[in-house]
């Protein structure tokens, strides 16, 4: 099976064909921090895509790397800077421990850019460059992951709360007879005629659905109390906004 070659600002970026890798490659490279307005990588699909981008991330065999190592040696002036090139090979072998497709775009990035047989440091390097957006994408897919827990907690307490507040105001709905009955007892015994009481009540019946009902019922109903041991005109408070 071959290897598509995915270019970048400065390396090769190598992924297996039709592979989770490829499908989600510009999700994941559109993602910097995910947050609540990012794209992400649907989560069925996450635990896959993370376990196939760690099989790329793995060393390729020995002799894979041999392979590598060869095709590198054919391709630049070896000088006199090699006194050994058997001791040479086997510790450039022993070192590049990188994927088989990550050292072959090395090696194709290193004889687009060096003259001469670079060293093993300096193919560390390049091999480092060519790994640096596959595991930026390892790094992504499981903040990915984060993001979507994340989510999840904050919709289930989004649901609690909204929950609670049809909650409190059912109980609210169910004791409103109770107030009403209150109110106009109160008024009666303060003398007012039959048609005032009918106003102040008319208005407190309207209260619910007019001003959507409110989130902090305990509050209101003691505002409500106060002002009808007062005298005042029981209109409602303004309620706090309801949760969305």
């Amino acid at each position: 099976m071959g290897f598509e070659v995915v270019r970048s600002d400065r390396v090769a970026v190598v992924a297996p064909p039709a592979s989770l890798i490829q499908r989600y490659a510009p999700v994941l490279a559109a993602c910097i921090f995910p947050d609540s307005e990012t794209e992400l990588v649907p989560v069925a699909d996450l635990p896959d895509l993370i376990a196939e981008i760690e099989r790329a991330l793995l060393p390729a065999p020995p002799q894979e790397v041999a392979k590598a190592v060869a095709v590198m040696f054919g391709s630049f002036k070896i000088g006199d800077v090699v006194h050994d090139q058997q001791a040479f090979t086997r510790a450039m072998i022993a070192e590049l421990d990188f994927p088989a497709d990550i050292l072959q775009a090395a090696v194709r990035q290193a004889r687009r850019t060096l003259k001469w047989l670079p060293s093993i440091a300096e193919m560390i390097e390049i091999c480092e460059d060519v790994k640096l957006p596959r595991v930026r994408q390892l790094r992504t897919a499981k903040d990915m992951v984060r993001e979507h827990q994340r989510r999840e907690k904050a919709a289930a307490e989004r649901e609690e709360s909204a929950r609670q507040y049809e909650a409190r105001k059912a109980e609210f709905i169910a004791r409103m007879p109770e107030f009403l009955a209150a109110a106009e007892n109160e008024l009666r015994a303060r003398g007012h005629s039959p048609e005032e009481i009918e106003d102040k009540l008319s208005t407190l019946r309207m209260w619910p659905d007019d001003q959507k009902l409110m989130a902090e019922i305990s509050m209101l109903e003691i505002e409500w109390s106060r002002r009808v041991r007062k005298g005042d005109d029981p209109a409602p408070p303004s309620p706090a906004p309801a949760p969305r």
